[in-house]
């Protein structure tokens, strides 16, 4: 399955929506996106991981990137909505307490 993010800002804070799969192959859109917005100014940047149906490793590292990022220029990034397997790595992982905003991730 492709990756597709789609962006929007308002006042210093976006939302992404990641739909598809977040590996190797996608790492460098998110995180140049994330670069983007942070270099526009936006401080507060979240994550809508609903629709994001595959995260491997790459996918991960993108994610802590981001929240690098945001964190280096004095903001903050979140991520919430993540299900299935999605939820499940990022509970694994730990990075469900580390990145997740609006309570625990949904995992079936």
């Amino acid at each position: 399955m492709d990756f597709r993010l789609s962006t929007q800002q308002q006042d210093g804070h976006a939302l992404l929506t990641l739909k598809g799969e977040l590996d190797l192959a996608s790492k460098v859109q998110f995180v140049d996106s994330v670069h983007q917005l942070v270099r526009a100014g936006c401080r507060t940047v979240r994550a809508d991981l609903g629709e994001l149906t595959f995260c491997d490793s790459s996918g991960l590292s993108g994610l802590i990137l981001a929240s690098k990022m945001c964190r280096n220029a004095g903001g903050s990034f979140s991520v919430f909505g993540a299900q299935d397997m999605v939820a499940e790595v990022l509970t694994l992982t730990g990075l469900d307490r580390a990145l997740v905003d609006s309570g625990p991730v949904q995992s079936d």
